[in-house]
């Protein structure tokens, strides 16, 4: 059995040893580690065979056929550099105490609930928050709604997946679902990702803003 993860938001903030890991393959994207948008890494385990999808020439090793984009490259490799000294500098930390801080709030906010584990308790992406969101009467509110009245407010947050931004479906988190959640509360799903650049006084007005977003919602469903 082959073991593939995606690393794709954790590699930012914590070193990855393959190896130590057990993994035969493991994916990158640089525009999570603050790259350009359009270029990634697969990390194949010494001695694994793949069989290429795209033929017809000799780069990337016989592996994947077609100019490799030397710009976009170059770009990823800028930002692993500065995401390594991110992680020596101690920046990564700070991102995490900044959500930790941010999380307590937000969880304070009646309606509020967190998905996944608890990052007091079990390990937790150190920028990442993940929530289930609904009325006084604990009715899920829906989480697109939330976006936009949060984007009104000068926040910027996701519901759902990134991939399926754009699909014109409203459809809830497969994660969610899979986590056991019914559809309504999968829809409820908001997430936030901190990054370096944002400063305190900026995070600071967000559970405001969430609790106004969520008085908005409830106060507009039927």
């Amino acid at each position: 059995m082959v073991c593939h993860t995606d690393a794709v938001q954790l590699a930012p903030h914590r070193p990855i040893a393959m190896d130590e890991l057990g993994l035969d393959l493991l994916s990158l994207s640089a525009h999570k580690l603050g790259g350009p948008r359009g270029v990634g890494a697969l990390l194949v385990r010494q001695g694994l065979r793949l069989e290429p999808l795209l033929g017809g020439g000799g780069q990337e090793r016989g592996q994947r056929a077609g100019t490799e984009p030397v710009v976009l490259a170059a770009g990823f490799a800028a930002a692993v550099a500065a995401a390594r000294d991110h992680q020596r500098d101690g920046t990564s930390q700070r991102i995490q105490e900044s959500r930790d801080r941010l999380l307590r709030d937000v969880l304070a906010l009646p309606g509020v609930t967190l998905s996944g584990p608890d990052p007091g308790r079990q390990p937790r992406l150190p920028h990442h928050i993940s929530l289930l969101l609904s009325d006084r009467q604990g009715r899920p509110l829906d989480g697109r709604q939330l976006v936009r009245a949060l984007w009104n407010q000068g926040v910027a947050v996701s519901s759902g997946s990134a991939c399926s931004g754009g699909s014109g479906r409203a459809e809830p988190s497969p994660v969610l679902l899979a986590m056991g959640f019914d559809r309504a509360t999968a829809a409820s799903g908001l997430r936030l990702s901190l990054g370096s650049w944002l400063e305190a006084t900026q995070l600071e007005r967000v559970p405001l803003a969430l609790e106004r977003a969520m008085a908005s919602c409830s106060a507009a469903a039927p």
